[in-house]
Parts: structure tokens; C-alpha cells; sequence
């Protein structure tokens, strides 16, 4: 039976196994755990001053402007700032899975 599922786990539907699986548990985690933390306040204050143009405030709040620039982009899209850092997050995680399944594919 362990065959079977090794032989199928292999190659490309491993990947994408493990990637939907990532998608799936990052999701559920992200839905019940409603209270962001005091760093999800800051980078949504800096992305909502980045959107009204105000940037050097914005900088002034977090200085590395990355994520913060990322969750205004994403905000234009989905128009809760919640949400839009959530979608960042999850993405990342997911994003993240790829190189650390390559890299245990070689064990």
C-alpha cells in the first residue's frame, strides 16, 4: 500500500499534493486566527499611508517598505487591507514550499 502511494507521491503530483496542502492548511489557519499582531498593524498603517501618497510617513513607521508596498499592490485588488495581508501571507508560505520540497525530494 506505501508503495502505491510513494510511486504516486513522486514527481509531479507530489508537488502538487504538498503545494495544495500548504494552500489549504496556511487558508484555515489564517481564517481562525483573527487577531493580527502588533507588526500586521504596522505594515497596514505604512501600506495605507503609501496609498494615500504620503510615503515618507509611511517610512517613517516601518523602514524597509517591501511588504507594506506589497499589501497596497494587493490592496488595489482586494479592497479589505485584512484580507489583501492575509492573501500576501499565505502566498508567501505557499511560495516558500517550493524550494523546501525540492530540497527533501533529494534525502
Amino acid at each position: 500500500m506505501f508503495e502505491k502511494f510513494s510511486k504516486w507521491y513522486e514527481g509531479k503530483n507530489g508537488f502538487i499534493f504538498t503545494l495544495c496542502t500548504s494552500a489549504a492548511l496556511k487558508t484555515i489557519l489564517a481564517l481562525f486566527n483573527k487577531p493580527f499582531n502588533s507588526d500586521g498593524v504596522l505594515y497596514i498603517s505604512a501600506a495605507q499611508h503609501f496609498v494615500t501618497g504620503h510615503f515618507r510617513d509611511g517610512l517613517e513607521l516601518f523602514p524597509m517598505p517591501l511588504y507594506s508596498f506589497i499589501i497596497t499592490v494587493v490592496h488595489f485588488i482586494v479592497p479589505n487591507w485584512e484580507v489583501a495581508a492575509k492573501l500576501i501571507s499565505i502566498t508567501s508560505v505557499v511560495l516558500a514550499t517550493i524550494p523546501l520540497y525540492l530540497l527533501t525530494t533529494e534525502l
